[in-house]
């Protein structure tokens, strides 16, 4: 019926308890040999770690050292569980009409029992952190409690969901939000998700985009196919540890990640598909799916790779197949766009003044002069997010993250629209170089810059201005309460940690710290 653990602790079903709880009930155990068996004697789990072969070794290693070893008995694992239910006054089973404890206490309750156990083998949290810089702990730490709001404390989603539709039906009718507003300088902000429209990420970061979708922090999605089935985007603050050479003389292109959605799966629709397989790949230590990372994972070498398309001679071994590129290419030129896709010109994503075009179309233009270099951007992956039905208040697509989930907003649009894409952003995004160590901080700022910049509505000033830099974020705003400076300042963190550890390839020497607010 139990598993032994160690001493007296044991693993056990939790039909198994039930029954134990319902045999061996005080108003059951009426011989004077049984044991009485109540609820207070089981604790709960909901969940298990498991490590791969090898993985938990590793993680000790002198390298990484992120656990410690202890020996100690059951009885001290059970005191300790005790003291988690009671540390603090956490009542052992709160009522149903009281107000449950929030994620924070339980939080600290729990951090309180890892002391205990450090200090039965009598370490200290100074010895055991000691490998940490002070503000990498703190970020950890900050990190640790937005995980226990999401994780530690029960929530009805569906009450969730019915709050925020409530919400946003009260801000309509009052009129705090409609379909189109009109902007002081009489541009419109227009919610309308079409290809061509510019998204940025709203400055208020969720829990679930800082948990799990880091790349997205302050980040500009660009829509390049809106369908019945999916928002289809490209990420524009990301360049990879790889470049394109497409001209003799000039610097290579650095190439960007537009999302972890290979190219040709989205075009072909493979990735509409239920995919039952098993297949992954093994990339260090992290397993993740193919599908996913095929299109961009096998360039984070060392030195950056270099990818030649065509050379100056115009040569190319791939004319027989001429649809087919793993990258997706995009210019802001007017005069090539205006030839139309039918003369290399490439098709116009929207009103955006931007064109998605094929990668000979791109060649031809380059050493013909009909496209200079820096009107070019190159990109591996898409974005997908997909509708349906059933899927939140709006059957998904991106519509869903600006409407519900509120992780998303539309750029205003209006006369500065081209000047706002074509101008603006791809000149402050133009300041990146191919991702290394060394560039990673410079790309992390002009990333932020060009994210900043469509925060603005006075566009004209700001191509007016030599260098197109934009303040950091912390200096529009000079009223900003003490938590949302905080909350910024965890999200820039954990971008560059994402940063750090998905593009760049180097999990252990890319720090990442936020100071004590």
């Amino acid at each position: 019926m139990s598993t032994q653990l160690v001493g007296d602790l044991y693993l056990i079903p939790l039909d198994h308890a039930r029954t134990l709880c319902r045999d061996n009930s005080p108003s059951t155990s009426s011989p004077k040999d049984r044991v009485v068996v109540t609820p207070g004697d089981f604790y709960t789990f909901g969940g298990f770690c498991s490590w791969r072969p090898g993985q938990l070794e590793m993680e000790m290693g002198t390298k990484r050292d992120e656990w410690v070893a202890l020996s100690v008995d059951g009885r001290s694992i059970l005191e300790q569980l005790r003291r988690l239910r009671e540390v603090e006054g956490l009542p052992t089973q709160p009522p149903l009409e009281e107000e449950p404890p929030t994620a924070s206490h339980c939080m600290d309750a729990g951090t309180k029992m890892w002391g205990n156990f450090l200090n039965l083998v009598g370490r200290t949290e100074s010895v055991a952190t000691r490998r940490l810089p002070v503000g990498q702990l703190e970020f950890y730490d900050q990190m640790l409690h937005v995980w226990a709001e999401e994780n530690l404390m029960i929530v009805d989603p569906f009450r969730s969901l019915s709050e925020s539709a409530t919400d946003a039906s009260e801000e309509k009718r009052s009129g705090n939000v409609r379909d189109a507003e009109t902007l002081k300088d009489g541009s419109n902000r227009n919610d309308t998700v079409e290809p061509g429209t510019l998204v940025r990420a709203t400055l208020t970061v969720p829990n679930d985009t800082l948990l799990f979708d880091q790349e997205f922090v302050k980040s500009l999605v660009l829509v390049l196919e809106e369908t019945p089935e999916a928002t289809v985007g490209l990420l524009l603050n990301h360049p990879l540890g790889a470049s394109v050479e497409l001209l003799e003389g000039k610097s290579p292109l650095p190439l960007r990640y537009g999302g972890a959605v290979d190219f040709n799966e989205w075009k072909e629709g493979g990735m509409y598909e239920e995919d039952e397989s098993d297949d992954a790949i093994s990339t260090g230590n992290d397993q993740v799916d193919s599908d996913m990372y095929e299109g961009f994972m096998e360039y984070q070498n060392e030195p950056p790779p270099e990818f030649d398309f065509g050379g100056i001679d115009g040569s190319d071994e791939d004319d027989d197949d001429d649809d087919y590129s793993p990258f997706i290419w995009l210019h802001r030129s007017a005069s090539l766009g205006s030839r139309g896709p039918s003369n290399g010109g490439g098709s116009p994503l929207g009103k955006s003044g931007v064109y998605q075009i094929r990668d000979s179309d791109v060649v031809e233009a380059l050493q013909t002069g009909l496209l200079n270099q820096e009107d070019v951007m190159v990109f591996s992956g898409v974005c997908i997010w997909e509708k349906s039905p059933d899927l939140g208040n709006n059957g998904g697509g991106l519509r869903e993250q600006i409407e519900t989930l509120r992780t998303f907003e539309a750029v205003p649009t209006g006369l500065d629209e081209r000047q706002m894409i074509g101008s603006v952003v791809w000149n402050i995004l133009g300041r990146q170089h191919v991702l290394t160590k060394d560039s990673l901080d410079d790309n992390i700022h002009a990333s932020m810059d060009a994210w900043s910049a469509t925060r603005g509505t006075d566009f004209g000033s700001i191509l007016r201005r030599k260098d197109v830099t934009v303040p950091p974020t912390a200096a529009i705003s000079s009223i900003r309460s003490s938590s949302s400076m905080k909350r910024e300042i965890l999200s820039d963190a954990a971008l560059r940690g994402w940063l750090g550890v998905n593009l760049l390839g180097d999990p252990l020497e890319t720090l990442v710290s936020v100071p004590k607010i």
